[in-house]
């Protein structure tokens, strides 16, 4: 029966895509997207703090960021402090 199983369906874990979106959360417009094959490419803080290098750079007014538990990262509060962003966990 395992070996119809993984001829079948096969053995190694499945593989989703990742999508990390930053948005204005009033305006709903998208700012930046990043795709990427799951337990590939950058983390979702790095992605964030990227994006928020890149916004900052073309003069976009970030004054709040929101995210879940999993942007809870040092080098993210960093960038934050660096320009005076506030972090708001959401659940």
């Amino acid at each position: 029966m395992e070996r119809y199983k993984e001829t079948k369906y096969g053995t190694g874990k499945k593989k989703y895509l990742k999508v990390t979106i930053s948005a204005d959360q009033y305006t709903k417009k998208l700012l930046a997207i990043d795709v990427s094959v799951d337990g590939e490419g950058d983390s979702e803080p790095e992605v964030a703090m990227l994006d928020l290098a890149n916004l900052t750079r073309q003069e976009f007014n970030i004054d709040k960021f929101f995210s879940d538990e999993s942007f809870d990262v040092h080098d993210l509060f960093d960038v934050l402090d660096q320009h005076n962003i506030k972090f708001y966990l959401m659940y």
